[in-house]
């Protein structure tokens, strides 16, 4: 992979985890001017994110994880370096600021599973989170008010599951090893596998053709105009309700996140060729212009996935303490001083939080070494 398709892969992450802090950011209650719209961008990024998930781990497990200790190593140091700072925060700030401002975190959505959620303990939620069993089965659960929790439910899985099936040579364990892990997280994580696997799919495609610019240009411009006729043009929406009427008498929670999952496959083949055009950058003299970016690019995924974690309870603490800013606890007033503590306290808190988390990774991998290796000393010879 070129240096500029990393930068390009890069861009597209940020933009993703933008989007979901935006989405969150415009809903009424947090009295911001963030357009309406951006309540309607919710899913797709994650999605997007599950197929630039299956892309990067594929490349790195070739490229780099020599070793399924080095793979495991790798992508717990990954996780657990926002994962459990995500949660400890989440804590302290829906406390304070359910002190400042109450019914702000009592307005909840009225769907069934933050309502299940919020009859949960606390001590629920963060053994639930994690562990990463969060959503196995009918479980539906996250810390508080941090609800994108829920992907990393379904993340971590494949993970494992990708490297049973990639480091395990004998056929018999794999399987095996696939199948136990298959039974345990139930049907609900594995339907959007798929999507998962997609992305996946892509980098074998990707490493092994060669697309010229005309070629890729036009891969990435049908994809993106079949995305949008597809989203706009209410066949995505056709799909949704054609998806519910399918799956209609199944139990209550069954399905959770993956409830849409037709159309999430739809969503996820397009971007995956929207991802495979973008190799027609490679050969495009585009290559001076974006690595003439390529530090605050860099900078800006490095904050990626601490914006995705951090961004929700970090809105609804500073909607809090914005209301003290006023002196009004209206959750119908919009403002731009509301707009400015909201947003404007949330990305610079991700600024600082990555830099103490996301970007202290290799020290959470040192950590993560170190204690396997006294564990492994202590076992019997």
């Amino acid at each position: 992979m070129t240096r500029q398709m990393s930068l390009i892969l890069d861009i597209v992450r940020f933009g993703a985890a933008c989007l979901v802090l935006l989405h969150h950011a415009a809903f009424e209650k947090f009295g911001t001017y963030i357009p309406w719209r951006f309540t309607q961008t919710g899913t797709e990024p994650v999605i997007a994110f599950f197929v630039l998930s299956g892309f990067v781990i594929a490349f790195t497990a070739e490229k780099n994880d020599a070793t399924a200790y080095q793979y495991s190593v790798n992508r717990a140091a990954r996780l657990l370096s926002v994962t459990i700072p995500a949660i400890i925060l989440t804590v302290m700030l829906d406390y304070l600021g359910t002190a400042i401002f109450q019914n702000l975190y009592s307005d909840h959505w009225t769907d069934a599973a933050t309502i299940a959620n919020l009859h949960r303990s606390l001590s629920t939620q963060v053994l639930a989170t994690a562990s990463f069993t969060n959503e196995i089965w009918t479980l539906d659960v996250w810390p508080g008010t941090n609800s994108p929790f829920w992907s990393l439910g379904y993340e971590a899985v494949y993970y494992v599951i990708f490297g049973i099936a990639v480091y395990e040579k004998r056929a018999g364990p794999r399987v095996v090893g696939v199948a136990f892990v298959s039974l345990f997280v139930g049907p609900k994580v594995l339907l959007l596998l798929p999507v998962w696997l997609m992305g996946a799919g892509a980098w074998r495609v990707y490493k092994q053709v060669t697309i010229t610019p005309v070629a890729g240009c036009a891969i990435f411009g049908i994809s993106l105009l079949a995305y949008v006729a597809f989203i706009a043009g209410g066949a995505g929406s056709a799909l949704d309700h054609g998806t519910q009427y399918l799956t209609a008498g199944l139990p209550q929670g069954f399905l959770g996140p993956s409830a849409n999952f037709l159309p999430n496959y739809v969503s996820g083949l397009l971007f995956t060729g929207m991802l495979i055009g973008l190799k027609a950058f490679e050969t495009m003299p585009v290559q001076g212009t974006i690595l003439a970016f390529e530090k605050p690019i860099r900078a800006a995924a490095h904050c990626t996935f601490s914006m995705y974690l951090y961004h929700y309870p970090l809105i609804y603490f500073f909607r809090a303490a914005a209301s003290i800013v006023d002196g009004r606890q209206d959750m119908n007033v919009r403002s731009w001083m509301n707009t400015a503590i909201v947003v404007g306290g949330t990305v610079l808190s991700i600024y600082f939080l990555a830099r103490l988390t996301e970007q202290r990774k290799d020290y959470v991998r040192g950590a993560i070494v170190s204690l396997l290796g006294v564990f492994h000393s202590k076992l019997p010879s």
